[in-house]
């Protein structure tokens, strides 16, 4: 039995969400900006790669995603549709955008919450078979 059943790649996400200062350091910001404006297209290079997350970024990021909007949940909902217009349920609406790079390995994801919040993650696929071992929580 396979542990990642509709992943045929068995590829597993990970990400690193950026502070403001750490965006600064990556990117230039006029160019990070232009993200948010239509019609979409940025390319976006690292301003060096001589920092931290070297091993993450890529040389060069296109963008994939303008403005997708969608709703974070703190329930699990797989199976049954969310309560989009249930005030008491309502998950947080936010705008997502996404940019890609080294092959479809490397990504800039970034949601913007309905009140003005914004995570940045610095995203990268890496083979399943990296995870040696998990942990229940609490344990």
């Amino acid at each position: 039995m396979s542990a990642f059943p509709d992943n045929p790649q068995k590829l597993i996400k990970v990400s690193l969400l950026l502070t403001r200062d750490e965006v600064q350091n990556l990117f230039d910001l006029e160019t990070f900006a232009e993200i948010f404006e239509e019609p979409g297209n940025v390319n976006l290079m690292p301003l060096t790669n001589d920092h931290h997350y070297a091993d993450m970024v890529a040389d060069n990021y296109i963008q994939q995603n303008f403005m997708i909007t969608g709703y974070k949940h703190r329930k699990d909902y797989r199976g049954q549709k969310p309560p989009q217009h249930n005030e008491e349920e309502h998950g947080r609406e936010f705008e997502y955008y996404s940019l890609e790079g080294a092959h479809g390995k490397r990504m800039v994801e970034i949601y913007i919450f309905e009140n003005g919040d914004t995570d940045v993650y610095l995203s990268f696929l890496r083979p399943a078979n990296d995870i040696a071992e998990l942990w229940i929580k609490g344990e």
